[in-house]
């Protein structure tokens, strides 16, 4: 029988703690090529805990670079969600005393902060602008460190961003000092088309693997230094087929729109839960405030809209990075989508802010409507300048499955 000691031999011999692997939790953004591979690293290194969050589908073309692809009677047990199928693969191969497999099949905007709860490093896996963005401004905010990481053919990117708070939060360069730009197709599937359309050369498995090691190392070092690496603040591009490679430096841009601060206070957890009305929500937070409070949300929620197709008002009661994803009504593209013609309003509205003075109809809708999922952190003001954290009730359990098979 092999003992814990003999399993990790060769780990303690390079450097790695066991205990401290044992006792951390990743979380994996973006399930396609990259993603599986650095997972596949981590789960045989010893992490506790893996999170891996993707919506996309499995499609023919994934199977040369997709480690975990489902192939025969796999897809028939559990299907060709890329997030459900990847967790079932890996689970088996962790080789942490107690570990635990986590997976979402969702974008990671939809699950808010509680994605990111007990988190010990984040890795961007995802192939889209607005999910590189999405997660500059999350971890800088909860002041986790973030490996980011992307390739084209034979041609690889890594860098990484430290976990900083206080001043130390407004003066890091973060990934969107660098790209200013926040747009991209949502899904692998969109772009997928897309860079065939623009002669983008598509992914390759030896890619994929080499930037995985490199993303897992690197995140292996994070943890040992305590949130610092070799590489933090810095970025690697590396060809793997003629070697050429170089390490730049970043700097801070003074007018990036992205996130440079951090929460610096602990939340108040709240009995509200994400099924609770915005008016529920505002009536008890009120309790905490001498004055009347008023919520800051991190994006905007659209209430009504102009449809960009038959250029009809419809009620999208979303928010803004959702109905972006394809902000045309329920007619227009036809799937149904909750974007209906609207007959009692007669104005585009959105709102970044949610007060007792909104429409009586926003105040009865869920705070999971509006974009606050169990666990969703909620920065509150009031007309006294007073600011205080909450945090919404709920669990893991509410925004993740546990893959528990490994058989």
């Amino acid at each position: 029988m092999t003992t814990r000691n003999e399993r990790f031999s060769r780990e303690r011999l390079a450097g790695y703690d066991p205990d401290l692997m044992g006792r951390s939790v990743v979380l994996i953004v973006g399930a396609g090529a990259l993603g599986q591979n650095v997972a596949q690293d981590l789960a045989l290194s010893g992490v506790g805990e893996i999170r891996i969050i993707d919506k996309d589908t499995f499609e023919d073309h994934n199977q040369t670079r997709s480690p975990a692809y489902p192939i025969g009677e796999e897809q028939a047990q559990y299907g060709l969600k890329k997030a459900r199928a990847v967790a079932h693969k890996l689970r088996r191969l962790m080789t942490a005393p107690q570990a635990r497999m986590r997976y979402a099949d969702a974008w990671i905007q939809e699950l808010g902060d509680g994605a990111f709860k007990d988190v010990s490093v984040v890795l961007s896996c995802v192939d889209t602008q607005a999910g590189r963005a999405h997660l500059a401004d999350k971890t800088r905010l909860l002041g986790l460190p973030l490996i980011e990481a992307g390739f084209e053919g034979a041609d690889i990117s890594l860098s990484v961003y430290p976990a900083v708070t206080g001043e130390q939060a407004r003066v890091t360069p973060c990934w969107r000092c660098t790209h200013q730009e926040a747009v991209g197709a949502f899904s692998c599937q969109f772009y997928a088309a897309a860079a065939e359309r623009a002669g983008i050369v598509p992914a390759i498995q030896n890619a994929a693997a080499v930037l995985g090691g490199l993303q897992a190392e690197a995140a292996i070092q994070v943890l040992h230094l305590e949130g610092e690496a070799p590489l933090q603040t810095r970025v690697m591009d590396f060809n793997i087929r003629h070697g050429d490679a170089r390490v730049l430096k970043l700097a801070t841009d003074s007018l990036c729109p992205g996130v440079h601060r951090a929460f610096e206070r602990m939340p108040v957890k709240l009995t509200v839960s994400a099924t609770s009305t915005v008016g529920q929500l505002l009536e008890e937070l009120s309790q905490y405030f001498a004055l009347p409070p008023m919520v800051e949300l991190f994006y905007r929620f659209v209430w009504s809209a102009t449809c960009p197709a038959c250029d009809r008002l419809v009620a999208v009661r979303q928010p803004d990075w959702l109905w972006m994803m394809d902000a045309r009504c329920a007619e227009c593209r036809g799937v149904g989508a909750n974007a209906e013609l609207a007959s009692t309003i007669s104005t585009p509205t959105m709102y970044s802010q949610l007060t007792t003075g909104c429409n009586e109809e926003l105040l009865q809708t869920s705070c999971q409507t509006v974009g606050l999922p169990p666990l969703s952190l909620i920065e509150a003001i009031d007309e006294g300048g007073t600011v205080k954290l909450f945090e919404l009730s709920g669990s893991l359990d509410d925004l993740f499955q546990l893959e528990e098979s490994y058989g």
